[in-house]
């Protein structure tokens, strides 16, 4: 008498749709990582870019209100005012000593980053061109735009910023609280 085995395996058609299941969830587990992965990095860079600008803005509002006086800035590049700080001088009486100095800072936006210009001098400078050695520091990077309002009242800049596609805009108002003229 002969014994009939059946052999167990799996046929083609099994084989076939267990691969194309394998591979529908394959596709859709890497699509969702995939996504994540974009989400995530948008979140990062959006994140990046609002502490950048939280804190660029923090630090420019604190030099405009802390300055002696604001006046116009004729270079072509700069957002049109600069910052004096006097050192060394008697400010409630406006007595200069032999050791006064001056503080002239004023922001440019070059490419696209803003860009600090600070002069320490023992002259007083009054054409409102600022040429000598300055000392540069990139405030933020990723700035599209800046646009500045110098009114005698207060100053209003706009800065439009991009970085990775992520777009953010901010406007920033400061009371100008020197009236006087710079004497």
């Amino acid at each position: 008498m002969k014994k009939f085995y059946k052999k167990r395996g799996f046929t083609l058609i099994e084989l076939v749709v267990s691969t194309a299941l394998i591979l529908t969830v394959f596709t859709i587990l890497s699509t969702i990582f995939l996504n994540t992965l974009k989400t995530s990095k948008l979140v990062s860079t959006s994140d990046e870019m609002y502490n950048d600008s939280y804190f660029a803005l923090n630090y420019i509002y604190g030099e405009i209100s802390s300055a002696d006086y604001i006046i116009a800035n004729k270079n072509s590049e700069s957002l049109g005012f600069t910052l004096v700080n006097l050192m060394g001088v008697d400010k409630s009486e406006k007595r200069k000593s032999k050791n006064s100095k001056y503080k002239y800072i004023y922001y440019v936006t070059k490419g696209n980053t803003l860009k600090r210009y600070a002069l320490n001098t023992n002259s007083k400078i009054t054409s409102g061109e600022f040429y000598g050695k300055f000392g540069v520091n990139n405030i933020i990077s990723g700035v599209d735009k800046v646009s500045c309002k110098f009114e005698r009242d207060k100053i209003i800049m706009e800065f439009d910023f991009n970085r990775d596609n992520v777009k953010d805009q901010k406007t920033l108002i400061i009371a100008n609280r020197t009236f006087e003229e710079f004497k």
